[in-house]
This record gives structure tokens, sequence and C-alpha cells, in this order.
């Protein structure tokens, strides 16, 4: 009987212990994007993805191909900085899919590591959490896979279910050693979805490597 209280109080703590660590981020996440809100009015959200070295600012700016090039403090700057685009996205992540852009660093910086983490599976980061203005969105990832690099957005409606539905349908039916999936979870038309698009490793210019997950809060 000892054994068994001592093995449920280690259980307990074990669990209590793995709880504090993403709502520390979520409070990091508020305060810092308070602090690079200030700074520059292009930050809008912070997007932490437990579990990995995601944990950035994410920016908008009129001109879409501004944070290819520079950072959160508008320098020049190689790693560029996360960023969705005014053309197709709102700052308040309710359109049917955003598309949160990063590059592919050889430093592991910004989205450096994100085909190397997720192309093993999704154990232990599953979930990728986006704070913006007093709120908070979890998203449940369920696929990564490597896509072609034509635009993900342009020229699609997504407020149309039909081209929803077509777009889903044909996510979830690619079949390739590649695509890792989060069994048991399938999109449908009236989900949110964040998109997380890098550029490919391995010299592979006309591919990008995507991982999809679903508002779930």
């Amino acid at each position: 009987m000892r054994i068994k209280w001592y093995r449920k109080a280690a259980a307990l703590i074990l669990a209590a212990a793995m709880m504090v660590p993403c709502g520390m981020q979520v409070m990091a996440a508020e305060k810092d994007l308070e602090a690079a809100s200030k700074k520059n009015p292009d930050v809008y959200a912070w997007i932490t993805i437990p579990g990995t070295n995601i944990d950035y600012p994410v920016c908008q700016s009129t001109n879409d191909v501004f944070y290819l090039t520079h950072n959160v403090d508008k320098c020049l700057d190689a790693n560029g900085a996360l960023y969705t685009e005014s053309a197709y996205n709102t700052r308040t992540f309710a359109d049917p899919v955003t598309v949160i852009y990063g590059h592919n660093m050889r430093s592991g910086k910004m989205f450096g590591h994100l085909q190397e983490t997720f192309q093993t599976g999704f154990g232990g980061h599953d979930e990728a959490i986006v704070y913006m203005d007093g709120k908070t969105h979890i998203y449940k990832l369920f696929i990564a896979l490597p896509v072609g690099a034509n635009h993900l957005l342009y020229g699609r409606n997504f407020n149309d279910k039909i081209r929803y539905k077509r777009f889903l349908d044909e996510l979830m039916s690619v079949r390739s050693m590649e695509v890792v999936k989060n069994g048991g979870i399938t999109p449908n038309v009236n989900d949110n979805l964040l998109i997380l698009s890098t550029c490919m490793g391995g010299g592979r210019t006309n591919e990008r490597y995507i991982v999809v997950g679903k508002r779930i809060r």
C-alpha cells in the first residue's frame, strides 16, 4: 500500500511539474509581446511550441516581404522574423487558414529546426500556443509534410466551404513516406487552421515544409 501511495504521489508531482512550463511560457510570451509591440507595432502575436526552440514574436507589415530580411527591431538581419502576410491574413487568427512564415536557418533560429523536429513525430510537441492582445489560442498540430513551392493562400478562398474542404481533402490524402500525422485528428471546414511554413532543407529549393494545426481553444 505504501509503495502504491508513493507511486501516486510521484505521478501527481510529475503531472504538476509538466503543467508549469506551459503556463510559465504563456506568461513570458505575454510580457515579451507587450514589450516587443511597444517597440514595433508590426509585432502583434507570439508563438510558442513547448518542447521546441520555437518561441518568437509574430510580425505583419503592409510590405509582405519586409520581414524576410529584417528582424523584429526592423534592422537588416539574415534571420528575418516570423511573419504573416497582410495581403492574405488579418491580425486576428480568425481566418480559416493563417500561415506563419519563417526562415530555415542552419543555426536553428526561426524555423531552422521545424523539419528536423516534426519529421520524426509529434511526441512532446504537438501543441502550438499563440498569444495575442490578451487572448491565448491553442492549436493541436496534426500533420507535417513537404509541399510544392506554390503559395498556400494565393487564389484560394477558404471562406468558400467547398473549396476549403477540397484543400483539406488534398492535404490529408497526400501519400508519402515523409508525411507525419498525429493520429486521430481530422480537420473540417469549421476549423481554424494554423500553418507554419519554411523552406525545405537538403537543397530542395522547389519545396516547402509545413506543419499544420487546428485550433482547439
